[in-house]
């Protein structure tokens, strides 16, 4: 609003401010004024950043059974200072999300991303907080030519709570298979 216009549209008292028009517009041209070009309207706000819920180690998805699978994503998730770095990467958890995995029995159990649409790492940790974490197993491409996939196997033991990392190598982000398979227990029977 200009307190001119009532000097440019009859239908306005003198000193009554309104919305200037084109048509005001043109008219100080005309007269030899030169205004500025109206501002454009500021772009919307960009939509908030969703992450992955377990993106942090702290809320980690807890994984059950002795084997399974799931499907999610790594869109938009984000490392932690401090957090193992992925093998083969190029700093510390560029997109990693976290998985608690407590073993119902012992012995070797295989996890792995085959299927996944991006370059994924892999990594198991044990440890309570992400900058405290032993590592047991890691791999960014299984070997024999297969160079997006990952898989790793260790010795698990009945009871005992494993940290899996989902990543992707040099921050690459999209879909995952993750899956996760041991043997189940055996029982014994003796007989006298």
């Amino acid at each position: 609003t200009v307190p001119f216009i009532g000097l440019m549209d009859p239908t306005l008292a003198p000193g009554q401010r309104g919305q200037m028009t084109a048509n005001d517009r043109l008219a100080f041209d005309t007269f030899g004024y030169k205004l500025a070009p109206a501002a454009a309207p500021a772009p919307p706000p960009a939509p908030p950043v969703v992450r992955p819920e377990n993106d942090n180690f702290n809320s980690a998805l807890i994984l059950r059974g002795s084997s399974g699978q799931l499907i999610s994503d790594n869109l938009d998730a984000t490392g932690q200072a401090d957090e193992p770095v992925p093998p083969q990467g190029t700093g510390p958890g560029q997109r990693s999300v976290w998985f608690n995995w407590t073993a119902p029995n012992s012995g070797s159990v295989t996890f792995e991303t085959v299927g996944s649409n991006y370059d994924t790492t892999l990594g198991a940790y044990l440890g309570n907080t992400h900058n405290t974490l032993t590592p047991l197993a890691q791999n960014d491409d299984i070997p024999n030519g297969n160079t997006t996939d990952s898989r790793i196997s260790f010795t698990a033991s009945a009871g005992i709570t494993y940290r899996i990392m989902v990543n992707g190598w040099s921050s690459s982000e999209g879909a995952y298979k993750l899956r996760w398979s041991s043997p189940r227990a055996t029982v014994e029977s003796v007989f006298e």
